[in-house]
């Protein structure tokens, strides 16, 4: 997801919008808070009575205005790690939640070449697919990628390391079968 700085502007009322360099409106000053960087080229942040939303630049709403801030977003993912009434989600650029605003923290991964989240709920762990599928169940202290291997059946595998109490295990995921 590339990331393109973008200079908005401010108006005398304190709003934040975009004119052109003729002073031609692009965006309407109407919102309380304007990232500063585009995101695919062509989405921006925006703040309005304290809710946080994604508009392009026809100002058209991409993401709605039900969310705060922070907001959290990696350059190589298709992916918007939210939060929403204090718990944290995940949402594709089309708006779909993929994993539902329940958890208090949300880290998106890149391991062997997929998509995971790390989740936290109630200071406990779990794994969860880019496409929402829950592959370790949050109830883990600690988890960690270990390596991505190839298992006795030929099979691409992510192995992971997780802690439960003193426990310690290996877990082996097959990816493609």
């Amino acid at each position: 997801m590339a990331k393109t700085k973008f200079k908005p502007q401010k108006d005398e009322t304190g709003k934040y919008g975009y004119a052109d360099i003729n002073g031609k409106v692009i965006i309407p000053f109407e919102y309380d808070w304007m990232c500063n960087e585009l995101l695919r080229e062509k989405f921006l942040w925006v703040e309005k009575e304290d809710k946080v939303g994604m508009i392009d630049l026809n100002n058209q709403v991409i993401i709605p205005f039900e969310y705060e801030k922070p907001i959290k977003f990696n350059n190589y993912s298709d992916f918007l790690v939210l939060n929403k009434e204090g718990k944290e989600g995940v949402l594709d650029f089309q708006g779909n939640v993929i994993i539902p605003f329940e958890y208090d923290a949300i880290f998106e991964k890149k391991w062997g070449g997929s998509i995971y989240f790390n989740v936290e709920k109630e200071k406990k762990w779990g794994l969860i697919t880019a496409q929402g599928i829950k592959i370790l169940s949050v109830i883990y202290d600690e988890i960690y990628y270990t390596t991505t291997d190839v298992d006795t059946d030929g099979f691409e595998q992510i192995i992971f390391t997780a802690k439960k109490g003193e426990d310690w295990q290996v877990v082996r995921i097959r990816l493609n079968n």
